[in-house]
This record gives structure tokens, C-alpha cells and sequence, in this order.
């Protein structure tokens, strides 16, 4: 219960963070192609025991007007407990698209996942929203709610579904 109310309040914080920064940049342009690097904190939920993560990515966007796509890498560590064991690591290539109006991004998020444990190792596939809002510079703060969905761990046939918001901050290079 105490992780559930966690996961609500940094939700909340994350939009409000990107609804003020929004609000305060919406006459300024910003140009999303380029590469990006940076950090995430979250919390995962599901089949799992409510746990936190954290992680890392690198990724690089590509615009035409107010269209954005790119692709990300990011590895998460993750320490959850899961039935069988624990998840350690999470490694996700995902593919972004969205929107970009001013200041903020928009996009949806689809791509593949490997997760490993003490339970073995299986690459699933991944779905999700976003939303990065241009801060301060080279900076941008956002938030993300993804799926991973895994289903044969070590040709045992074993499943896993998890749930993750997480709060992330990245710097523009």
C-alpha cells in the first residue's frame, strides 16, 4: 500500500513538474533531434511485488516539424521480487514516435526487452507512453508508464507481466 501511494505521488509530482515547466515555456521552440543521455527513477508493479528501479538511458530523436521519432537503450537495475526468484536486470531497446509542441514531447513506445534474474532469462516485448518537457538548456525532465510482458524464462514456459512509472531527467548534447 505504502509503494502504491509512492508510485501515485511520483506521478503526480512528474505532471505537475511537466504541466509548470509546460505552461511556463509554451511560447519557446525547441528543436528534439540530437542525442540525449540520462537517468530514470520508478517504481515497478504488477505480478511483482511493488518494487523500486532505477535506471539509465541513451537514446537519439530525429524530427520533421512537429514529428519525433528516435530510438532508446536502457538498462535498469532492478532487484525485483518476482515468483521464482528475483529480476536484476532489465534491458530495453525501445522505439519512440510522437509529437513535439513547443517545449514538451509527447510519444508512445514500443520495443523489446530482456529481462535476467536468479530465475534465468527471457526477451519479452515492451509498450508505453511519455512525455519529456524541456526545463533549463540542454535539460528535460518527463515521465514514463510501460508494460514489458516476458513468457518463456529459460524454456520453462514461465510468464511475467510488469508494470513501471518512472520519473526521468535527461541532458541534450
Amino acid at each position: 500500500m505504502r509503494r502504491t501511494s509512492l508510485a501515485i505521488a511520483t506521478a503526480a509530482a512528474t505532471t505537475a513538474a511537466c504541466l509548470a515547466a509546460s505552461a511556463a515555456s509554451a511560447q519557446s521552440r525547441h528543436e528534439w533531434d540530437g542525442l540525449y543521455a540520462g537517468g530514470n527513477l520508478g517504481l515497478a508493479f504488477g505480478e511483482t511485488r511493488d518494487e523500486g528501479m532505477r535506471s539509465l538511458h541513451v537514446g537519439r530523436d530525429w524530427s520533421n516539424g512537429h514529428m519525433v521519432w528516435g530510438t532508446e537503450l536502457q538498462w535498469t537495475d532492478t532487484g525485483i521480487e518476482v515468483p521464482g526468484g528475483d529480476l536484476s536486470d532489465l534491458v530495453s531497446l525501445k522505439l519512440r514516435f510522437g509529437q513535439g509542441t513547443g517545449d514538451v514531447l509527447w510519444y508512445g513506445i514500443a520495443g523489446i526487452s530482456y529481462a535476467s534474474g536468479s530465475f534465468g532469462d527471457d526477451l519479452g516485448w515492451m509498450v508505453g507512453v511519455g512525455v519529456d518537457v524541456k526545463v533549463y538548456g540542454p535539460f528535460t525532465v518527463g515521465g514514463e508508464l510501460t508494460h514489458h510482458a516476458f513468457n518463456d524464462f529459460e524454456g520453462g514456459g514461465g510468464s511475467l507481466g510488469l508494470n513501471a512509472i518512472t520519473a526521468r531527467i535527461s541532458y541534450h548534447f
